[in-house]
């Protein structure tokens, strides 16, 4: 993050349609938790992992947290938008404009509801941001 920038901007700069990503984030709090995607990122489209591969995951808690209602997007692309898994408007994990911060969702609609995504921050409620120390994307290549 901090050697090719901190802007969503950036993050598309670098990593739209190069393919599977695996995403890597830690707060300040020392929570380290992030998705994988067989997609593109990808400005110009929405995404939906027809494939079901899509998952978040969690180092700190040793959990993987696969997609339940897969009738929905997987992963969201907008430019103004950093790395974010789930529906535009029901998202799982979201960063708007900046990677210096980041939200996830845990309302009844987003895809990862049913698991209490929240324990990624080990919290609970309906949304907890959280404060990016690093995060990294990765190209991931695999059949």
């Amino acid at each position: 993050m901090t050697i090719n920038g901190s802007k969503a901007k950036d993050f598309h700069k670098y990593c739209d349609n190069k393919g599977p990503t695996l995403t890597i984030i830690q707060t300040t709090n020392n929570e380290i938790f992030g998705g994988f995607t067989p997609l593109s990122w990808c400005v110009e489209n929405y995404g939906m992992d027809k494939s079901k591969k899509t998952f978040l995951f969690s180092l700190n808690l040793m959990k993987k947290y696969d997609m339940f209602n897969r009738n929905k997007r997987a992963t969201f692309y907008y430019l103004n938008y950093g790395p974010t898994f789930g529906n535009n408007n029901n998202y799982d994990i979201i960063f708007k404009e900046t990677l210096l911060q980041g939200c996830i969702n845990a309302n009844k609609d987003s895809n990862f509801f049913e698991i209490r995504q929240l324990e990624l921050l080990q919290e609970k409620g309906e949304i907890g941001c959280f404060n990016t120390k690093e995060i990294e994307a990765f190209k991931v290549i695999y059949e």
